[in-house]
C-alpha cells in the first residue's frame, strides 16, 4: 500500500530516478546522434549539444546527483542491464487464446528502437492483402491498421509504469490483436475519457519529450482518437480500451461478430448462425431462426431474448413485425 501510495504520488515517477550503479559509458553515444538526426529531420530541431553529457543535461536526463532511468532507456547501450522489466514479449498464438503460440520474440534495445522492432514482429505475423487499383496502383491491405498498432505500442512503452516488474506485451490471436501495458491509466483519466479528445497526461515526462522530438507522439491526448478513426476508415470495429488497474490494454479485433469471438462469449451454434445470418442479411426474425436452426418458436424466442441480454441484438416493431438486428 505504502509503495501504491508513492507510486500515486504527484512528484514520484521512476524513469526521472537517478541509476546510481550508472555512468556516461553507459550511454551510447551513437543513439544520441541518431536521435538528434531524427528530430532534425521529424520536428526541425536544431541540437548543438553532441556530447553525452551536454545533451543529456539539456535533456533534463543527467543531473548534478547521476543518469536518470530515462537516459539509460532512451539512449543505453545495455537499457535491460539496468531495467530488466522493459523488455517486451511479443507472441504470435494459435487460436484464440494463449495456451499455444507460433512465433515469440523478446526485445530488448532502447524504447526507440522497441517501438520498431515491435513493427517488424507485427508484420511478420499478419496477413496481407495486395490489390491493384487505377494505373496498376499497388495497394496493400494489412489485417488491422498498422498506423493503429504502432500509436498503441508507442503510447505502451511511453506512458507505462516503469517501477512494476511486468512487461509490455504483444499478443496476436486468430480474431484480435492486443497490447498491455504495466500500469493502469493514470490518475484523472478513464476509459471514457479516451474515446475523446483529452488532456495529455503522460507518466514518463522524460520519455514522452524524447518521443515528442522524434514524432513518435504529438502530446494533444488525440493518440486513442486517431486509433480509433484508423479502425472506422479499415471498416472494422472501435479499439477495445481496458483499464486493468495493474496493466492498461488495447485490443484491436478482426471483426467483433467473427464466429471465434461470439464462441467467447459463450453462444451457443444456433446463436453463432443467428448472428452471422443477421449480419449477412442485416436482420433476422422468429421464423427466420427457426427454418435455420430447425428449432420450436419457443426456443427461438429464448435464444432470441438471450442475444438481446448480452447486447448482440437490438429487438423493433411489434407483434408480427417484431426482428432484430446486429446492436
Amino acid at each position: 500500500e505504502i509503495r501504491k501510495l508513492t507510486r500515486e504520488s504527484v512528484d514520484y515517477n521512476f524513469t526521472e530516478l537517478v541509476c546510481e550503479d550508472a555512468t556516461l559509458e553507459d550511454i551510447a553515444i551513437e543513439k544520441i546522434e541518431r536521435f538528434i538526426e531524427k528530430a532534425k529531420e521529424e520536428r526541425n530541431y536544431n541540437i548543438e549539444d553532441r556530447s553525452k553529457r551536454d545533451f543529456l543535461t539539456r535533456m533534463h536526463e543527467l543531473t548534478d546527483k547521476g543518469i536518470t532511468y530515462a537516459a539509460l532507456l532512451l539512449f543505453g547501450k545495455e537499457p535491460q542491464k539496468f531495467v530488466l522489466q522493459s523488455e517486451i514479449r511479443c507472441a504470435r498464438f494459435k487460436g484464440l487464446d494463449v495456451l499455444e503460440f507460433e512465433d515469440m520474440e523478446v526485445i530488448e534495445g532502447t524504447t526507440i528502437e522497441q517501438v520498431e522492432r515491435i513493427m517488424e514482429f507485427v508484420k511478420r505475423n499478419l496477413k496481407m492483402e495486395v490489390t491493384f487499383g487505377d494505373q496498376i496502383e499497388r495497394i496493400e491491405r494489412w489485417e488491422y491498421p498498422l498506423l493503429a498498432i504502432k500509436e498503441a505500442a508507442t503510447n505502451a512503452i511511453c506512458h507505462r509504469d516503469y517501477s512494476l516488474n511486468s512487461n509490455v506485451q504483444v499478443r496476436i490471436f486468430d480474431d484480435s490483436i492486443e497490447i498491455w501495458s504495466p500500469g493502469g491509466l493514470p490518475k484523472g483519466l478513464s476509459v471514457e475519457d479516451l474515446k475523446r479528445v483529452h488532456e495529455s497526461i503522460p507518466r514518463n515526462k522524460l520519455i514522452a519529450n524524447a518521443f515528442f522530438m522524434v514524432k513518435y507522439i504529438e502530446q494533444w491526448g488525440t493518440g486513442t482518437n486517431r486509433m480509433i478513426q484508423w479502425c472506422l476508415n479499415e471498416k472494422l470495429p472501435e479499439p477495445e480500451f481496458e483499464d486493468k488497474k495493474r496493466a492498461f490494454i488495447v485490443r484491436i479485433r478482426k471483426d467483433i461478430y467473427s464466429e471465434g469471438y461470439l464462441r467467447n462469449k459463450g453462444l451457443s451454434e444456433r446463436q453463432i448462425r443467428a448472428v452471422i445470418y443477421a449480419k449477412e442479411k442485416g436482420k433476422i426474425t422468429n421464423k427466420d431462426y427457426q427454418h435455420l436452426n430447425n428449432v420450436s418458436r419457443q426456443t427461438a424466442q429464448r435464444d432470441l431474448s438471450e442475444l438481446v441480454n448480452k447486447e448482440l441484438f437490438k429487438k423493433f416493431g411489434k407483434g408480427r413485425e417484431v426482428h432484430y438486428t446486429i446492436k
